[in-house]
């Protein structure tokens, strides 16, 4: 689902009791939006900044909030608030998935980011034996921010009326569809490459078109390492070949002419050739292959 300025509302309210996990993929395209809250549900009075269950990106202390409300032993509301301990920066998000994982029950409230916990709170005394989770009639609701709403893009949301565990989360993580968690991160002036948390090198150096400021990387041994293939044309000159997730592209040397699953297709940029290595703006892996690519302070980020 993509946000573009705009929420996710779930239309059939219902009690969270006593135990809940809550989990998703979310993808920010844009860091304007403030504290935008990831899943949530509005107060009685339609408050949606301070509902009973909200977990949000807080900008400002960059980290994940969360705040959850209870009814104890002696049917008085509770609130509990944490943060994740260590940064984590909404501005380095964007376009770039990421898990998020929230559970509560008997261990306590934990708060899961990629797979990893980075945040566990045992149950104090003032919440033993509590009776539930507080609650209301209105739905819950993703992508509500305070100057506006989120705009992302959001997968396999689910939520549970039980607490998950650790090594449940980190399936979930290590199982998603590959578009999410392959990725290779490069950087400019420097031949080293890590695939999917693996060191490797390239075959040459990343380099910086001085005009465009567009990073060029080595286009072989990128996309070899992606999976793709690259095949020298052997009957015709600086001309080469490329197949890489199921789409087909021939392209020539100084030239914006190319030929994709068949079509002819015009590029708006030119391969090149430096010291016997093809190079290519890296932004073509987002134009052609449909990739996530990040630029940036040098740093190359592709997911695929």
């Amino acid at each position: 689902i993509e946000l573009n300025n705009g929420y996710l509302e779930m239309n059939k309210p219902f009690d969270l009791g006593c135990e809940f996990t809550f989990q998703t993929w979310v993808k920010i395209t844009d860091t304007t939006t403030v504290n935008p809250i990831i899943f949530g549900r509005a107060s009685s009075s339609g408050d949606t900044q301070n509902g009973p269950v909200t977990v949000k990106f807080y900008n400002e202390y960059k980290s994940i909030l969360c705040d959850i409300t209870f009814i104890d032993a002696k049917g008085e509301y509770v609130s509990r608030s944490f943060t994740t301990d260590d940064f984590i920066d909404v501005d380095t998000l964007v376009n770039i998935w990421h898990h998020i994982g929230v559970t509560f029950g008997e261990n306590g409230y934990s708060l899961y980011f990629d797979g990893e916990i980075v945040k566990n709170i045992p149950l104090d005394e003032g919440l033993i034996g509590f009776k539930e989770i507080a609650s209301n009639k209105n739905p819950f609701f993703m992508g509500i921010g305070e100057n506006g709403n989120m705009k992302a893009r959001i997968d396999e949301t689910r939520i549970f009326a039980y607490e998950i565990s650790a090594e449940d989360i980190k399936k979930e993580y290590e199982n998603a569809h590959p578009v999410k968690t392959h990725r290779v991160i490069m950087k400019n002036d420097s031949d080293s490459i890590s695939v999917n948390g693996e060191a490797k090198l390239l075959e040459a150096k990343v380099l910086k078109d001085r005009q465009s400021e567009t990073c060029l990387v080595p286009l072989k041994s990128v996309t070899e390492f992606m999976g793709g293939t690259f095949t020298v044309d052997e009957t015709e000159k600086d001309k080469f070949d490329i197949s890489f997730k199921n789409k087909n592209i021939s392209m020539w040397l100084m030239d914006t002419n190319a030929i994709t699953d068949g079509a002819h297709t015009k590029l708006d940029f030119y391969p090149q050739e430096f010291d016997g290595v093809v190079y290519v703006p890296v932004i073509m892996f987002s134009k052609i292959f449909n990739l996530d690519v990040t630029e940036n302070e040098g740093n190359i980020i592709i997911n695929y």
